[in-house]
């Protein structure tokens, strides 16, 4: 792809608070990320320009009259099909339990506007991505990469945009930057695996269940890909996450649905659990060598999988008008649900994680979905509510047991 040869203005020592275009970002990730991160090694600035840029335009177009979002990893140099996690023997069967695998195309791909728009199409899946890698011949789509267990030191960066001219960059869990229509924002937290008060209110819903304590990271990654697959659709939506195994839910729900578990069990077998204990037995998390490590990789991979799919099946259901109502197990209780919408309401807007500096929020300005979503945050403590304006940007509202006001985060534009 040639060089766009943008010619940005200087970033401000206040990046959020100026317009600026994608190359602006590059000074900010580099020292977010220092030199952690193998696929930036010996690239250059205007290798990354090119690359932000690019995909910045590919989030403007549609493809046959519709949207697909543009999601990249990026190799940089490494040319690997597949990574394994640190620390894994590297004769292990790779396909067993992994960090990324390629599925290779025969021959490169320029690396284009064009290409990533059509690529989104088949990058849909939340584990999916184009994958671009630097060779001596400059960027190339070297195939499609399948994010596999990648918990810490990704080698590769993940570049999303969920909605025009929004850009999230990602290592591995952590949000390391997020561009909304041209501005940087000032803190790329995560609400809901970054420590803070949501975390702390699903973490507590997930102990309301019979997940052990080693199963919390799961139940967070399962709630945070559900609310990406509900940002991702544009419908905008709502979904709540209920602290009750059985949520009470407003008459004339539409549909009300009876939960048979399945998610509480898949989360409990990634905790290495059949019935909330642990076992003891050759397959039991942290089981070493031969056989019984393959056999463990083997099933937890097998469970992932399906746990993708539900996600993929409860993302689909925020599409339709109305809120997703999920039990504490995770368990689909109804959707299409018409909240009640109160008149009244204190609602204050978080400055940091903790909810602990805030500010009015002006729900007045916002439409029926945001006063409903708020609604049911206030008359049911505990419970957090996301809800997505139909072109991506995303708020979270939670009243925590024992306050008398519900507070608000910006929770990102897509959360990566």
């Amino acid at each position: 792809m040639r060089n766009l040869n943008l010619d940005p203005p200087p970033p401000s020592s206040a990046p959020g608070h100026q317009q600026v275009f994608p190359p602006a970002l590059i000074p900010v990730l580099r020292e977010r990320l220092g030199n952690s991160v193998p696929c930036l090694a010996n690239v250059s600035d205007a290798v990354l320009t090119e690359l932000l840029t690019a995909i910045f335009f590919a989030s403007l177009e549609t493809h046959e009259g519709a949207y697909y979002p543009v999601r990249v990893a990026f190799a940089g140099p490494l040319i690997a099909d597949v990574i394994l996690p640190e620390g894994d023997a590297q004769d292990a069967t790779p396909m067993l339990l992994y960090r990324w695998s390629t599925v290779r195309f025969v021959h490169e791909r320029a690396f284009s506007v064009p290409e990533l728009v059509r690529l989104g199409v088949v990058t849909r899946s939340e584990r999916m991505y184009a994958k671009v890698e630097l060779t001596s011949r400059g960027l190339s789509l070297a195939g499609l990469a399948r994010e596999g267990s990648n918990e810490g030191g990704d080698p590769y960066l993940k570049i999303l945009a969920q909605s025009p001219g929004c850009l999230t960059v990602e290592r591995g869990e952590e949000r390391v930057l997020e561009y909304t229509h041209g501005r940087i924002a000032a803190a790329a937290e995560d609400v809901i695996v970054a420590p803070g008060r949501v975390r702390r209110a699903l973490e507590a819903c997930a102990r309301n269940t019979d997940l052990g304590e080693d199963a919390l990271a799961d139940y967070l990654s399962t709630v945070r890909a559900v609310v990406r697959e509900m940002a991702a659709h544009g419908r905008g939506g709502i979904l709540v996450v209920s602290p009750d195994a059985q949520p009470r839910l407003p008459v004339g729900a539409a549909y009300h649905t009876q939960d048979d578990g399945t998610m509480g069990k898949l989360l409990q077998f990634l905790d290495g659990s059949a019935t909330g204990q642990k076992q003891s037995g050759p397959v039991a998390r942290g089981a070493r060598g031969g056989a019984a490590a393959h056999l463990r990789r083997f099933l937890r991979s097998a469970f992932s999988n399906e746990a993708e799919r539900l996600v993929t099946q409860l993302g689909g259901f925020t599409a339709m008008d109305g809120a997703t109502v999920l039990d504490s197990a995770l368990g689909l209780r109804g959707f299409g649900v018409v909240l009640p919408v109160a008149r009244e309401i204190e609602v204050m807007e978080a400055l940091d994680l903790e909810g602990e500096h805030v500010e009015p929020f002006e729900l007045s300005t916002r439409g029926t979905r945001h006063r409903a979503a708020v609604t049911y945050a206030d008359a049911s403590a505990g419970s957090v509510v996301f809800v997505a304006s139909h072109d991506g940007p995303l708020s979270c509202a939670l009243r925590s047991e024992g306050s008398d006001r519900v507070v608000i985060w910006r929770a990102g534009g897509s959360l990566g």
